[in-house]
This record gives C-alpha cells, structure tokens and sequence, in this order.
C-alpha cells in the first residue's frame, strides 16, 4: 500500500482498488515517469520535454508540455482517441488513458492491462488500479480522453504481464 500521506491525494484508489507493483524511483540513480511506462515500459527515461540527459521527448513532437503534445506523442505511438472515450477493454487494442487537470492541461497516463490499469505515480511507485476512477478526482484531475491502437503480439502479452514483457521485449523509443 502507499503511505496515507501518499494515498490521500487520491480520495477513490483504496475504495477502487488497487496494489502496488515497484518500489518508489525518488532518489534513484535510473527514474521514469507515466509517460515512459504507459508508452513503451520503458525504465530508463524520463519522457518530458526538457534538457539533460535523464529527459526523452521525441523529435517532431509539440515539446510545450500541452495536452496536445501528449496526444502527439500516443498518436506517434500509433494510438488514436476511440468512440465515446470507451474505457472498456477491448481485446485486440491497447488502451491508454490521458488525466488532465481542470484547466485542461496534462496530468498523467495510465495503460490499461487485462485486469485493470498501470500507472507510474510521478516518481513513486507503479500501481496497478481495477479502475480509472481511482485516480480521478485527486492530483490528476480526470481522464480527458482514452486512446487505442491495435495489439500486435507485444501488446497482447503486456497486458497480459506487463513488467516481464516490459522487461524480457522492450520497445524501441521513437526519433
């Protein structure tokens, strides 16, 4: 479980449900974010516009730190917004779902798995939570939209076992 302190700027994750999956990268040599894990698993980079070498932003892509640039950056990934923001699970497609505070500006990205969803809490731990709803309404504002694309093998499998695929059959990061 995350601590109380944690726990409370998510007033719906303990009554949704949830666990956590990893140990917390504050401080850490190696750090990652939302982005990363929900894009590609990856474990190594902080995606976020920015300078330094601990920092990954695709070329190409808006790098204002916008909603828009993040729905750049899933669309370069091949995913695209479904219908009606359906957060079902559709067997064939990977999903992920994009958080926007208030103001409409980007909060954070969770996948969606076989079982329910992974996120990447900032620096902290990864967790896997049963529904969207129980990060809603707290320090990530609300899902703003939900994207897809279809499942190859890969995607299939991480939903399945997300870590082990993430770890046995990376992806490549984009240009």
């Amino acid at each position: 479980m995350l601590s109380p302190v944690r726990e409370s700027g998510y007033p719906n994750l303990r009554k949704e449900g949830y666990n956590v999956t990893s140990r917390q990268t504050l401080h850490k040599k190696v750090r990652y974010n939302c982005v990363a894990w929900a894009a590609i698993g990856d474990k190594e980079k902080w995606w976020q516009a920015g300078i330094g070498p601990s920092f990954y932003w695709p070329k190409g892509i808006l790098d204002d730190e916008s909603f828009q640039s993040y729905m750049e950056l899933f669309e370069l990934l091949g995913y695209k917004p479904t219908a009606n923001n359906n957060r079902r699970l559709e067997v064939f497609y990977e999903k992920v779902a994009l958080y926007a505070f208030p103001d409409g500006e980007f909060a954070h990205v969770s996948y969606q798995l076989f079982g329910g969803w992974t996120s990447k809490l900032g620096d902290w731990q990864d967790i896997r939570h049963k529904t969207l709803k129980a990060l809603e309404g707290g320090d990530y504002g609300d899902v703003k939209i939900i994207m897809k694309r279809l499942s190859g093998l890969r995607g299939f499998l991480a939903r399945a076992c997300f870590v082990l695929t993430s770890k046995l059959w990376t992806l490549k990061r984009p240009d």
